[in-house]
């Protein structure tokens, strides 16, 4: 250990105790605990930040913003959620919030719109929402699996008094909708 590390508790005893030599040896090991404690606290702020915490504490951090991570999210996703957890909760029952934890959970875009549910009475028009999520990849089992975490954080984000459907599209080409001739599309003559 170097000699100002070992001598610090010592600095701290008035001059005449500083002078024994053996009371430098008999606290030697208390300084050595107590810096190794000190380097542990240091460390302590890494514990706070979703970016910088070790795998293991990220749900223990979750829980401080009241909040469970669900079992199927990687890494990534719970550190992005983790990270807005506090944006999200003020936007919590806004449309705004719902939006941005869709997003956050399923890395989509979702287009929500509101109030028009030809099902049901007019009385109940105004407590409905529509989410329509796009997925490029057609397979079923994603495309169940992006309406089941959907639903989840919908049940968890939506205001009380309302009601909602999920739907899933897959694009297809569609001139001036999902494509547009000459800008992201190439037409060819047949070979």
């Amino acid at each position: 250990m170097p000699l100002e590390q070992a001598d610090r508790l010592l600095s701290h005893l008035p001059a005449i105790l500083q002078e024994d030599p053996y009371l430098g040896k008999f606290l030697a090991p208390f300084e050595e605990i107590l810096l190794e404690l000190e380097q542990t606290i240091g460390g302590l702020s890494k514990f706070f930040d979703p970016q910088a915490t070790p795998a293991e504490f990220l749900d223990w951090l979750a829980g401080w913003v009241a909040f469970t991570l669900r079992a199927d999210l990687d890494e990534i996703h719970k550190r992005d959620f983790i990270s807005r957890a506090v944006t999200l909760f003020r936007l919590r029952g806004t449309r705004k919030g719902v939006e941005m934890a869709l997003q956050t959970f399923t890395r989509l875009v979702p287009a929500i719109t509101e109030g028009a549910d030809p099902a049901k009475p007019a009385d109940f028009r105004p407590h409905y929402f529509h989410v329509l999520l796009r997925i490029a990849d057609p397979d079923p089992v994603k495309r169940k699996r992006y309406v089941d975490i959907a639903t989840a954080i919908l049940e968890i984000e939506k205001p009380a008094h309302t009601y909602y459907t999920v739907e899933v599209e897959t694009p297809a080409m569609q001139i001036n909708v999902h494509s547009t001739i000459g800008v992201d599309t190439l037409l060819s003559p047949p070979h």
